[in-house]
């Protein structure tokens, strides 16, 4: 095929390919197509990775809500055990307060019962609650409630002495006798009862000081919680 020939037939071909709107039509729609679905499966590639992100956000926020209520759980426990326990801590306070005064009356009641010799045995249930309640909740306590009872045993048998004393001068022929040893009980009275007073009081200081210190420290959890 000769140089005309050949130029000839590519007109001709270009001519129809020009010509051909069918042809161009599909190249267009083949190539917008083509576009949109590269676009689609980006987008969708996106979402899909969005999707994952989300689910994933929502599994920590879970995570933080559970833990945040089971660390508001724990707070709150805790807050309520401790204000039991101080609650308990004032009840037990004041039970040793009103048997550390019982035991002082018991006592003094005893004496009075020694000087006229009908004084009897011993029995001393104040002082076993008071050793109870130390030991069990109040350790701070024992140095003072040691000295103190101590010193309510010794008079105990001093009393149960003069009592048993009183006893043997009644009638009136050992009436001067009887005035003696009365005399002798006064002066002890006057010689223990100051001492038993420290002692008492110390042991009460101390249960003030402890009642002061559980009211102030319910205060301090009442605001925080308010």
């Amino acid at each position: 095929m000769d140089g005309t020939t050949q130029a000839f037939v590519t007109e001709i071909v270009s001519r129809r390919i020009a010509e051909n709107w069918l042809y161009w039509l599909l190249f267009l729609a083949s190539s917008f197509l083509a576009a949109f679905a590269g676009a689609y499966i980006k987008r969708r590639a996106e979402n899909l990775a969005t999707r994952d992100d989300f689910e994933e956000l929502k599994r920590q926020l879970h995570q933080t809500t559970r833990l945040t209520e089971e660390i508001k759980t724990e707070i709150g426990h805790s807050e309520w055990k401790a204000r039991e326990v101080n609650a308990l801590l004032r009840t037990k306070l004041e039970e040793f307060t009103e048997n550390l005064w019982s035991s002082s009356t018991a006592l003094s009641m005893y004496l009075r019962k020694a000087s006229i010799g009908e004084a009897k045995g011993v029995d001393t249930p104040e002082m076993t609650r008071l050793r109870a309640l130390s030991d069990l909740y109040f350790s701070e306590f024992s140095e003072a409630l040691e000295a103190y009872d101590k010193h309510c045993r010794e008079t105990y048998i001093w009393g149960m002495i003069r009592s048993i004393e009183h006893g043997k001068l009644k009638g009136p022929e050992n009436y001067e006798k009887s005035c003696a040893a009365v005399a002798i009980t006064m002066k002890g009275f006057e010689e223990r009862v100051p001492v038993h007073d420290a002692l008492r009081n110390a042991l009460g200081t101390l249960a003030a000081k402890r009642m002061q210190s559980l009211l102030e420290e319910g205060r301090i959890k009442t605001k925080s919680l308010s």
